[in-house]
């Protein structure tokens, strides 16, 4: 990503901050003054439609794209981990990443299914580095979360696709951090 789109996240993330505070303070001093309730509902969702107006901007922007779609239907992220902890490629383990996911990035969850070798005779399990693994589908109000574990090769593939505007950036850490990858590429596509 070039210097100038940093630039211009920087400052966002830094109005973020800055609106965040002043939201804070803005409803302290209302209460306070023991305002109505529609005057602080009012300030509230002033600063959280302009909140909110920063982020989907920081999100296209973490895209690197320079010109955003006028009406994009809905956003992918494109996750490639390596180098990962394969202790972290179970359904429990699984499960709880979903969770922690949908939490993070604001998602409401929905049915959850799984396809692996669970349950099954050893003779009738799969053995190529390609096809061993887990692979789950975590369903959200707004689309869903894929994954593809390779046990043989520490490798998990993510995509979250949703046409509701999350934050790619956070989703990305997590996703690092959970499976421990020593290694991410990513791509973040608003989808027309």
């Amino acid at each position: 990503m070039n210097e100038k789109l940093w630039a211009i996240i920087d400052r966002n993330y830094q109005l973020l901050w800055t609106r965040t505070e002043l939201m804070h303070k803005r409803l302290a001093e209302l209460e306070n003054a023991a305002l109505d309730k529609a005057a602080i509902e009012a300030n509230t969702n002033e600063i959280t439609q302009e909140l909110a107006r920063l982020r989907e901007e920081n999100a296209i922007l973490a895209a690197g794209v320079e010109e955003p779609p006028a009406n994009p239907y809905g956003y992918e992220l494109i996750l490639d981990l390596h180098g990962c902890d394969r202790s972290t490629f179970n359904r429990p383990s699984l499960r709880e990443f979903f969770k922690k996911l949908c939490t993070q990035i604001e998602m409401k969850r929905c049915k959850l299914h799984f396809w692996d070798d669970a349950g099954l005779p050893a003779e009738q399990c799969q053995t190529s580095p390609h096809t061993k693994g887990t692979s789950a589908v975590q369903f959200i109000l707004t689309s869903s979360v894929v994954i593809h574990t390779l046990d043989l090769l520490d490798a998990a593939y993510v995509n979250i696709f949703s046409c509701k505007l999350f934050d790619p950036i956070a989703a990305e850490q997590l996703t690092r951090e959970w499976f421990a990858a020593k290694e991410c590429r990513s791509r973040f596509i608003p989808r027309v």
